[in-house]
């Protein structure tokens, strides 16, 4: 909201000694909290240079110290960029909604987002899904490279078909995703609002961090795909290397922005013997080795089309320059996307005239799979790194800490108890509000991160049932201002509420309909005519909002 009316700056200054406590804090935090309060001054801090007070104010050249110390500070103990990357936006930004149930579309939610749009949200759980995805196409990496190593070529020849498999997946299942469209609404993540709503958030960014780096502007790259580790990683794999220095160099400065983990293990991959190298010293004897590895560089050339077509319809014919635009970390698009097509098509291995009916030696009559994947149980994550590779894919192996106002006040960060601010204009409506009505601010706040996209913010408002019925209860004792207040904030989270959907709850009848709560519902209870659990909170919402509107 604050960036859509300009007035993210006031909002951020006015909880600048807050943000200045969490700063104080970040010698204490652990590493979870390191790469939460990455995250989140990542966010502000871009939000902060992007947005615009008035149409055609000038770029921001500077960043005020209270958010550049802090975000300079958290970057370097994590070895990374003060710059929103890939791990901000997609890595370590889902939660699960059921814990129990697998990573999918309608079960992960964005943590953290800057326009609050269906859009923004379907573009980055699309990348969540392909990271979570990345695990089989890990475990096929790993086991071909021993494979390699002990020279068994049986065991080479399963594990080639099983990586062809996990990269079929990845490229015919979860990259399809990003174009999902309904009747109704069309393209769930519409090509004219990422690139010019959401694409100038996230590209790269020229700006001074007062008090660092001798007050010098710094160039950092925006998130791009180029900072996640899965094509690196079967690049490696395969051999496939890129033939541009300028490219190949600009490629090795994305991976400065990918979490220290991550750049571990994919200079281990690196190290190891080349596949592509000991497949073809035996294309003569083993020509169905060959075949197999053509087919995953098949793969990968389906995988990299696919993407090529996404950056087509989403940057280049949005873009008034066409194949001259850039992608949000800089590169561009259309000539890197195009010298990494023909490199991968030169990495096939040309096997010659052998003769096509030959059967490998090695081959058995039975349909190779890929073991289904294991749900990784949340706890047992957190006894290892967050950023241990394969856990979760690239994933980080467990959802990032949710912070809250009382959460920050008990050392997660330096908040406080009560929010810092009060005093300001934007926020005097909410210190001034009575206590009976704080529920509803905590509800109304929730709705931009747990509403959009089955969210479960119906979950949460069945959650503070209690509070809501005392809110009720003094609606009566409420001055005019705060009935003004709370009928506006009713009709917000009404909405939110019938949007939702109920995610692995009690039945809500067993909620509305019990006898204490009737009780306490005289109302609602002597309705005549419900028919539904549904229709039941309707009415609780219904007759209170008259009430508040009433006074």
């Amino acid at each position: 909201v604050a960036i859509a009316e300009g007035s993210t700056r006031e909002l951020l200054k006015s909880r600048k000694e807050a943000i200045q406590r969490t700063t104080d804090a970040i010698g204490e935090m652990s590493e979870d909290e390191l790469n939460r309060a990455h995250s989140l001054l990542s966010y502000l801090g871009v939000a902060y240079v992007r947005t615009q007070e008035y149409p055609g104010q000038p770029p921001l050249q500077k960043l005020p110290r209270f958010l550049s110390r802090g975000w300079v500070m958290v970057s370097r103990k994590l070895g990374r960029h003060p710059m929103l990357d890939y791990a901000d936006c997609v890595l370590y930004n889902w939660e699960r909604l059921d814990q129990k149930a697998t990573m999918t579309m309608g079960n992960i939610r964005l943590l953290n987002r800057f326009t609050g749009v269906v859009d923004e949200e379907h573009f980055f759980k699309t990348h969540v899904i392909i990271e979570s995805e990345a695990t089989p196409v890990i475990e096929a990496l790993l086991e071909g490279f021993g494979c390699v190593e002990r020279k068994d070529v049986p065991a080479l020849l399963r594990n080639l078909k099983e990586l062809e498999t996990a990269l079929f997946r990845l490229t015919r299942t979860c990259l399809p995703m990003m174009f999902a469209s309904t009747k109704s609404e069309g393209a769930l993540c519409d090509y004219y609002m990422f690139f010019h709503q959401l694409r100038p958030l996230i590209k790269s960014m020229k700006v001074v961090y007062e008090g660092e780096f001798d007050e010098k502007p710094m160039t950092f790259q925006g998130p791009s795909g180029a900072m996640s580790s899965i094509l690196p990683c079967i690049d490696a794999f395969l051999g496939i290397k890129m033939s541009s220095p300028v490219l190949r160099k600009m490629l090795r400065s994305f991976e400065a922005y990918i979490p220290k983990r991550h750049q571990e293990f994919l200079s281990q991959i690196r190290q190891r013997p080349s596949v592509r190298q000991y497949v073809r010293s035996l294309k003569s004897t083993e020509p169905y080795l060959v075949y197999s590895f053509n087919s995953i560089i098949d793969r990968v050339l389906d995988f990299r089309w696919s993407h090529f077509q996404f950056v087509k319809k989403y940057v280049i014919e949005q873009a008034p320059n066409g194949t001259s635009a850039t992608g949000t970390g800089g590169t561009p698009a259309f000539r890197y996307l195009h010298q990494h097509i023909k490199d991968t098509e030169d990495a096939r291995i040309v096997l010659g005239d052998t003769p096509q009916q030959v059967r490998p030696r090695h081959a058995k009559n039975q349909s190779i799979e890929v073991p289904p994947l294991k749900l990784l149980d949340v706890e047992e994550s957190k006894k290892d790194t967050i950023w241990k590779v394969g856990l979760n894919g690239f994933l980080s192996s467990h959802p990032p800490p949710v912070w809250s106002c009382s959460t920050l006040g008990k050392g997660g960060g330096g908040g406080g108890g009560k929010e810092s601010g009060s005093s300001s204009s934007s926020s005097s409506s909410w210190s001034s509000l009575s206590p009976s009505c704080l529920v509803l601010r905590e509800l109304s706040r929730a709705l931009p991160t747990m509403c959009v996209a089955d969210g479960p913010y119906r979950k949460l408002v069945q959650s503070r049932r209690k509070d809501l019925e005392a809110f009720y209860d003094a609606i009566d004792d409420l001055s005019v201002m705060d009935k003004e207040f709370a009928c506006s904030l009713l009709a917000f989270i009404y909405a939110g509420y019938s949007a939702s959907t109920d995610h692995s709850l009690p039945s809500s009848s067993s909620l509305i309909e019990s006898p204490s709560a009737a009780s306490n519902l005289g109302a609602l209870a002597a309705y005549p005519t419900r028919t539904s659990p549904g229709q039941a909170d309707d009415v609780l919402f219904a007759k209170e909002g008259a009430r508040a509107m009433k006074g």
